[in-house]
């Protein structure tokens, strides 16, 4: 039985007998964020974590 990720066509390599998928983080734009988004940063890892995460991890965070 295939799992969601193998269905959607993601891949594991075997290292150990463990499976590991075989991902990559999205490649951010690299501009300078500037001391206001340096700030906005600051504020969401202290008081909106999720958000912070979830914008981290999906890659938008410094759009």
């Amino acid at each position: 039985m295939k799992s969601k990720f193998e269905k959607m066509g993601g891949t594991y390599t075997e290292i150990g007998g463990i499976l590991y998928p075989n991902i990559t983080p999205p490649d951010p734009d690299h501009r300078p964020m500037g001391i206001w988004g340096m700030r906005h940063e600051e504020y969401l890892k202290e008081h909106h974590y999720l958000t912070y995460i979830n914008l981290l991890t999906t890659g938008k965070l410094e759009s």
